[in-house]
């Protein structure tokens, strides 16, 4: 399992923002995702150098659909631990509640034209903390969610967890004058 914190969301003066009191370091999102491993690239190359355009492009399916097996437990393990707006669409929070912690998102794999139903891609899944808390929220929030998944998934080796920072300004006034530059 690996942990990264991006900060690419920051501008060139946000640091400097921050330095002086204007703003803080607000945590975004979480993106929990499927990596493989450079060997296990390399062994992807080779693979599809082996193989006709149809085989590789069936290969290509399955291996979607074991990475979305991979991550499905961890996703659905921290939907039994945090309320999280959008997992369980049936007996899910509001978006209005203010008590949800998360924003579930993933994408769906696409049936054949006409057939069947969308169904989860949780290879990539994005958590969004909810905008009605504040900074102070959202990291705790966030610690706890790293916390809860170091413990119990610390083992998967494929296993990604991508934490995104953003820059918070205390003063709503303030902010528009920056975007504004």
């Amino acid at each position: 399992m690996k942990v990264l914190h991006e900060r690419c969301l920051f501008g060139n003066l946000d640091g400097e923002y921050i330095s002086r009191g204007y703003a803080e370091d607000e945590i975004e999102s979480v993106i929990i995702r499927f990596e493989y491993s450079e060997e296990q690239k390399k062994d992807n190359v080779r693979k599809g150098k082996s193989m006709t355009p149809e085989q590789w492009d069936a290969c290509c399916i399955t291996e979607a659909h074991k990475r979305s097996a991979y991550i499905f437990p961890v996703m659905d393990e921290i939907a039994k631990n945090f309320v999280c707006y959008q997992y369980d669409k049936v007996h899910g929070p509001k978006y209005e509640d203010s008590d949800w912690e998360l924003f579930f998102w993933c994408m769906s794999f696409s049936p054949p034209r006409g057939v069947g139903t969308y169904n989860r891609d949780y290879s990539t899944i994005k958590l969004d903390f909810n905008r009605r808390h504040d900074a102070s929220k959202h990291k705790e929030i966030c610690n706890r969610l790293l916390l809860f998944v170091a413990e119990r998934f610390s083992e998967l080796d494929n296993l990604t967890l991508e934490v995104y920072h953003e820059i918070r300004f205390y003063d709503p006034e303030y902010t528009m004058q920056v975007q504004e530059q």
